[in-house]
């Protein structure tokens, strides 16, 4: 059974987890112990993220959600796979990589461009890869 925590101030959701035996799991702990490979769980944890955080703009649900942080928790591992969302358009992946890679190689006068901002990551990630 999938279980949708919500936040009592934000009434948003926060996380799932999957309750089994009486135990919740969080998404990041199911993929450890189904040992899906990195690629599959990113995927699995992008997903529910998009699903739980919907359309909302706000850094503090987007980026405090548990499937978030889960993605960050992969580690290196996932940089490819959000360097590839960034090029397609398709996620917020600046806050994650900058927490993954403990750098931020976006230029000043590229913030709030997106295409530009990609370019930067792109870029750090072909001269870092």
């Amino acid at each position: 059974m999938t279980v949708v925590a919500y936040s009592y101030s934000q009434s948003q959701p926060v996380c799932s987890v999957t309750v089994f035996n009486g135990y919740a799991y969080t998404p990041a702990q199911i993929g450890m112990y189904r040992g899906i490979n990195a690629f599959d769980r990113f995927r699995e944890l992008k997903e529910l993220w998009l699903n739980e955080v919907g359309l909302h703009s706000n850094p503090d649900i987007l980026f405090n959600n548990e499937n978030y942080k889960a993605i960050i928790d992969m580690g290196s591992e996932v940089i490819p796979y959000l360097i590839q969302d960034l090029q397609n358009g398709d996620g917020d992946w600046f806050n994650a990589l900058a927490q993954i890679t403990n750098t931020d190689p976006i230029s000043e006068d590229h913030r709030g461009d997106y295409d530009a901002m990609t370019n930067d990551w792109v870029q750090w990630f072909e001269e870092n890869s």
